[in-house]
């Protein structure tokens, strides 16, 4: 699970939830967390850079987790991600099949090369 920081009073969510999440906004295009915290911003983004968007926060998420967690969790986000791609509503077309791939190509060399250092490649 992600845990915050002690004392604070923010909730605990598992990795199912957070992978969930994140899956729906990038699968749907649109960020429903700024429908509900009254931010109207998911108007004006088209699918696309919500899912450049969604990107960039699953490498963010990874680099802030850890190695150890990444490298105990990698079977599950690689299979989380492979799942990304696998959904149809991530390729509805062959544009946005072939943009989905860099996506997630993206999200997986960041996991490589950056995260898991030499001894684990």
């Amino acid at each position: 699970s992600v845990k915050p920081p002690e004392g604070s009073k923010m909730k605990t969510y598992s990795i199912d939830e957070v992978f969930s999440f994140m899956s729906m906004s990038f699968l749907h295009g649109s960020i429903s967390i700024l429908k509900t915290s009254g931010v109207d911003l998911g108007k004006s983004l088209t699918p696309r850079e919500v899912r450049v968007g969604i990107t960039e926060a699953y490498t963010f998420f990874f680099k802030e987790m850890n190695n150890p967690w990444v490298v105990n969790n990698l079977n599950y986000i690689v299979s989380h991600l492979l799942d990304l791609l696998s959904n149809s509503k991530a390729t509805p077309s062959h544009v946005e099949s072939v943009y989905s791939r860099k996506c997630i190509s993206f999200v997986m060399d960041s996991l490589i090369n950056s995260l898991l250092g030499e001894a684990s490649q």
